[in-house]
């Protein structure tokens, strides 16, 4: 009785120590699977952000080349329609440059004939009054034509100049009166038989508006020169 009681007691000890060992390698199996799991997943999150890295720089660099892109296409778009003002303006700023020329031509000849005058023993003071009327009056045309010369030039400046994205308070019917008499002359200076009789008819009630004026140049230029062309 004894020995049978210590053969099943030694028994139940092995079963037990067995059921552990398989509970052992069962948990261990488990572990390893949950591991290679875990080590596949983060795999896969580690290759998908770098993916996503690849994809980001790739796009970085695609936008990057679209503004470069973007801001060629401007500038030559810029330079186009400053090639056709550079044809305008070379006609339309000779105008003001021969009324100064001109008035500057008659003015020395005013002057010389006041000083002949007088030098005269008997000096005719109505004579020298209307010359030194006609001297001021010619100097005003010099400095309306000069300035008129210097509106001219910067405009050409501002339209080549980077638009600042600032609205300014701007007389747009001046602004649309100087590019369309620009533009004019820019089709004539390409093509010599074409001509045209320009007629306005601005709101002179309008003001100064806010607008960025090198945009709203560019604009002007543009649809008044596929008008003309039409």
């Amino acid at each position: 009785t004894v020995w049978v009681r210590i053969l099943s007691g030694i028994s139940l000890l092995l079963l037990l120590y067995g059921i552990y060992l398989w509970r052992t390698s069962s948990l261990r199996k488990q572990k390893r699977i949950l591991e290679d799991m875990v080590s596949k997943r983060t795999s896969e999150v580690v290759s998908q952000k770098e993916e996503i890295a690849i994809q980001r720089d790739n796009l970085s660099i695609a936008l990057g080349s679209l503004k470069s892109t973007q801001s060629q296409l401007i500038h030559a778009e810029k330079m186009a329609s400053l090639g056709e003002l550079t044809a305008g303006i070379a006609h339309e700023i000779q105008n003001p440059l021969n009324f100064v020329n001109n008035f500057s031509e008659v003015n020395m000849e005013l002057m010389e004939e006041l000083k002949e005058e007088h030098k005269k023993k008997s000096r005719d003071v109505q004579n020298e009054k209307e010359l030194l009327n006609d001297i001021q009056k010619n100097l005003e045309k010099i400095n309306y034509h000069g300035k008129r010369a210097d509106t001219i030039v910067k405009g050409m400046l501002q339209h080549s100049r980077s638009s600042s994205s600032v609205k300014e308070p701007t007389d747009i019917n001046a602004l649309a009166d100087e590019y369309l008499r620009l533009s004019y002359h820019g089709l004539r200076a390409k093509d010599k038989d074409f001509n045209t009789t320009i007629k306005t008819d601005f709101d002179e009630t309008i003001g100064k508006i806010p607008i960025i004026p090198q945009d709203m140049g560019r604009v002007l230029l543009k649809g008044i020169s596929n008008n003309l062309v039409f």
